[in-house]
């Protein structure tokens, strides 16, 4: 996945208005030179992607080096333009290059000294993109400083929300792979959470497009290759402890996040980004039907069938892989680990988060609810009260390579009215069942789906956005195939 610098570097460029910070930069930079250049940017700025991106849609020839040695090596490629951080240039460059010094005041934004000491690059790039779009001076003080960051944000955001929605228009005019799945799970997860973040409602038009669209692609057999890839690619979440098992870490933790889709990730992301964690993300999808016995059984088993299966235990099949391999395992619940004592000759752990679901499936909504907002706002204030990273820190302290995971999203739904009949039912949930095969299906007007690997039972599911419940009932629940439930995030965390 690209980063947001790059993805709001890409938007501001499309916006067909005016003149950018960027070309306003790349004009006082190159001003009437006609030698190649050594720009020591003191600011940050010119080393980030979005002016990078700038400078590759210009066709500028032109290199970031972060050391001497790189600078020294560039020097041999005849590139135009060398970007670096403050360095000591060796004599004989400076005679052939125009060495410039890039200071803050050669910015369209000033800043106060003090602010100058702790603003990061990523920071003066918002408030440059929302002094892209105003006529007025910005002169950025200590007591407007948090104030005007805020409004940056909220700018950057609403742009974002715009140019994602043209990003699905485009989308659904194209032709749709595997891949393409996973990237409109993420951007969808994304769009929902810029959506909360700005107290926006999402597009129900799109969404039905959407949801339309990846369900006749999904039934079709669209993504059925990915549930036979190679686990290095771990694009299906039963490919986890088999990829994981591959990298040489002396001692791993993977914690699944039950009913974690995108953009609860992105509420958890932004609340551990706030106490120091780093992360690494990719997506995948959660096995069909949707339905926390069956992908998170996988999850911890590493196979396929195991959440067909009548009986599930987790930590069992956690043990039981992880013994195959010599290796030795504990394995907790939210609030469980207390002490690096339970870490004691541990090689692998294994850990369950429930409060997205349990909030989830505990949440309240009337017959007009049509929003996640409610939800989304229950989760961050668990997560104000909650000492996850408590328990993360302790893991990392020990040693630990952690990942996160999630077995499925959820949907906000309503009830159809319907139910399935008994004796067909082999394993039920409110948005899917699955059943034995049988004649009688075929007079059913739901949605079926051909589960992989399992030639004696089908998933109904419910159609669109409904649950086998009463009529103008509302709650959040999963086990369909729209992007919420079914592209999860598997995340690397960084010490």
């Amino acid at each position: 996945m690209q980063s947001r610098d790059y993805f709001v570097g890409r938007l501001y460029q499309d916006k067909g208005a005016g003149m950018v910070w960027q070309e306003i930069l790349l004009g006082r930079i190159s001003e009437d030179s006609t030698r190649a250049q050594i720009v020591l940017d003191t600011t940050g700025v010119l080393l980030t992607d979005q002016f990078t991106v700038y400078l590759h849609n210009r066709n500028v020839r032109f290199i970031v080096c972060n050391s001497i040695n790189e600078v020294i090596r560039s020097d041999h490629e005849s590139y135009s333009l060398i970007l670096c951080p403050p360095l000591d240039i060796p004599v004989y460059l400076k005679r052939r290059y125009e060495i410039i010094h890039f200071s803050w005041d050669r910015l369209p934004v000033s800043f106060d000294p003090v602010i100058r000491q702790k603003i990061t690059p990523a920071d003066v790039v918002k408030l440059l993109n929302t002094a892209s779009g105003s006529r007025d001076a910005l002169y950025i003080t200590q007591q407007n400083y948090k104030g005007k960051l805020k409004e940056a944000d909220l700018h950057v955001s609403q742009l974002e929300k715009k140019h994602l929605e043209k990003y699905f228009q485009d989308v659904l005019k194209a032709d749709l792979t595997s891949e393409a799945v996973l990237d409109l799970g993420n951007k969808w997860g994304e769009y929902l959470f810029l959506c909360f973040h700005i107290k926006s409602k999402p597009d129900k038009t799109v969404e039905k497009q959407l949801d339309s669209r990846i369900s006749d692609f999904i039934l079709r057999g669209g993504i059925k290759n990915a549930f036979y890839a190679a686990a290095k690619q771990h694009l299906t979440v039963d490919k986890i402890l088999p990829f994981l098992s591959a990298l040489r870490y002396e001692k791993m933790a993977l914690a699944c996040f039950d009913g974690m889709g995108y953009a609860e990730w992105k509420i958890l992301q932004r609340f551990l980004l706030g106490k120091g964690f780093q992360f690494k993300e990719s997506f995948q999808f959660a096995l069909i039907p949707t339905i926390t016995s069956i992908s998170r059984s996988a999850i911890f088993s590493g196979e396929y069938t195991s959440g067909f299966s009548k009986t599930q235990d987790d930590k069992r099949n956690f043990k039981r892989f992880w013994e195959d391999r010599e290796k030795y395992t504990a394995f907790f619940r939210e609030g469980e680990l207390t002490g690096k004592v339970q870490l004691t000759g541990i090689d692998r752990v294994g850990l369950i988060y429930n409060f997205f679901d349990d909030i989830a499936h505990g949440m309240k909504f009337t017959a007009k609810s049509r929003s996640k907002d409610l939800y989304f706002d229950a989760i961050q204030k668990y997560l104000s009260e909650a000492n996850i990273e408590k328990e993360l820190s302790l893991l990392i302290d020990d040693g630990f390579k952690i990942y996160f995971c999630s077995d499925h999203g959820c949907v906000l739904s309503e009830g159809n009215g319907k139910k399935i009949d008994k004796y067909l039912i082999d394993k039920a949930g409110k948005r899917a069942t699955i059943v034995k095969k049988s004649i009688l299906n075929d007079f059913m007007k739901e949605q079926k789906y051909k589960i992989p690997f399992i030639d004696d039972k089908i998933a109904i599911l419910a159609n669109n956005r409904t649950i086998f419940s009463n009529r103008n009932s509302v709650e959040l629940s999963h086990g369909g195939i729209t992007l919420e439930e079914l592209v999860v995030p598997l995340v690397e965390v960084s010490n």
